[in-house]
């Protein structure tokens, strides 16, 4: 499986980005002899690397030292390669990015104080707390010229990626690694609502990957900031095989809740499984695909191998009445009790090494 970052070296210079001036190039400080103090942190910062920074603050070390090492850090500490950026980047001011201190490969959020409104301020708040092991964790942020960074881990492979690649080569996914990566997002999904958070995209797979032992991550809800208007306004859902993922209550105007989760889960269920969107644009036509979410139809039946449980979860999920969907919790005790069944029975490799 592919790593979805590439890797920079030396020849890559000109090719830096200034995320702090996009329109401008970037100009980092002319090469000083440092001072003992900032060669020291410089050194413990190295030593120490950045994932274990973010958990200095348990350390029994003086509170100045902490604030020094974790507050201490630049735009100048990290590589952004304009050539792997992509519009949603941009737009969502979101930087894949290597540390230069410890070499590993990180997102940048940028908070602009400009673009800093009400709708972002809740978010803020809201997310501060969240901790879970299948949700992107963030590592620290610090201040520089007005502008919050943020430092999230970047897991190296995406579940788009997975889904391309299988798609590609008309394999599909084994089974229980379908049912151990829906466990793991149903756990997210279901720690979030209990914090009264509600996980709503318009571009569902590509808010999802994986670490190195294949442990998925759920991308904070703070990187990409979604609107009511996103699904229909998104250029990307108006091509050939893109995928819609609003429920259709919320199409006719209610607001997004636990029912409306357990439905995009299920959509989402359905294309690990399938390799497609359960409602997916054919050609030019998007109105049949919301035709067919709006009248509560199912989607197409996936591949007769897999498990008549697995066909009945997604058929669950999906109904058009939100009513009679599984609860979250129903929905998690089932899933849970499949995936431990069918874990003894599996020895293949993990999804990242397949």
């Amino acid at each position: 499986m592919a790593r979805r970052t590439r890797l920079q070296d030396s020849s890559t210079d000109q090719a830096r980005f200034n995320i702090l001036n996009p329109e401008g190039a970037f100009s980092s400080f002319d090469p000083q002899p440092g001072s003992l103090q900032q060669h020291c942190r410089t050194f413990i910062l190295q030593a120490v690397g950045l994932k274990r920074l973010a958990r200095i603050v348990d350390l029994p070390i003086p509170k100045t030292m902490i604030n020094y090492l974790a507050n201490q850090l630049t735009v100048d500490d990290f590589f952004v390669n304009r050539n792997n950026l992509s519009s949603e980047n941009m737009l969502n001011c979101v930087y894949p990015a290597k540390c230069l201190l410890d070499m590993s490969e990180v997102l940048l959020k940028c908070v602009m104080p400009c673009l800093v409104d009400d709708h972002f301020q809740a978010a803020m708040e809201a997310w501060k707390d969240v901790n879970h092991p299948n949700i992107m964790r963030s590592f620290l942020r610090f201040h520089q010229g007005g502008t919050e960074i943020i430092v999230f881990e970047y897991p190296p492979v995406s579940l788009e990626d997975i889904i391309r690649e299988r798609r590609e080569l008309r394999r599909h996914l084994p089974e229980y690694l379908i049912w151990k990566a829906f466990c793991e997002l149903c756990s997210a999904m279901k720690y979030l609502n209990e914090k009264g958070i509600f996980y709503k995209t318009a571009k569902a797979t590509k808010r999802i990957s994986f670490d190195e032992h294949g442990n998925l991550k759920l991308d904070s809800g703070l990187l990409y900031q979604s609107s009511p208007e996103d699904t229909m306004n998104d250029p990307d859902v108006r091509v050939d095989g893109a995928g819609f993922y609003s429920p259709p209550e919320v199409m006719k105007g209610h607001a997004f809740g636990p029912e409306s989760q357990v439905w995009l889960l299920g959509c989402l269920l359905y294309e690990i499984t399938a390799l497609e969107p359960a409602y997916q644009v054919e050609g030019n036509d998007m109105f049949t695909a919301l035709a067919n979410i709006m009248e509560g139809r199912p989607p197409p039946d996936i591949n007769e191998n897999f498990s008549d449980e697995l066909k009945a979860t997604i058929r669950d999920c999906v109904k058009g009445d939100p009513d009679q969907r599984p609860s979250m919790e129903e929905l998690m005790n089932s899933v849970t009790m499949v995936k431990e069944r069918m874990k003894h029975e599996y020895q293949g490799p993990e999804i990242v090494d397949l």
